[in-house]
């Protein structure tokens, strides 16, 4: 009887982790790709700087952030946690530091 009882938790835990595993898959497949390190000369002026920072902002932040940084870009919907607003003290101060 312990094996029977034993057995069918075996089923259950397996059944519910593969679902688990599937649905993984499917948010990765809705997120976009990461983007490739922008490669080229630096910048030389202010200028140039400011233009290479918005190229950059608007290829791996918008899609997420949104134009305006308010966590409304079109793929947040699929996202969960939803991106932080990047407009506002709060939500910038959610926003994880890296470290070179």
């Amino acid at each position: 009887m312990k094996r029977i009882a034993m057995r069918r938790y075996v089923v259950l835990m397996i059944s519910v982790l593969a679902i688990g595993c599937g649905k993984g898959d499917e948010a990765k497949q809705s997120a976009p790709p990461p983007s490739p390190t922008p490669s080229g000369p630096a910048p030389t002026s202010a200028g140039d700087a400011k233009e290479k920072a918005r190229a950059i902002f608007v290829q791996r932040c918008v899609p997420c952030h949104g134009a305006t940084g308010n966590g409304d870009g079109p793929a947040s919907a699929t996202l969960e946690p939803k991106p932080a607003s990047s407009a506002t003290p709060s939500g910038r101060s959610r926003s994880p530091t890296t470290t070179s």
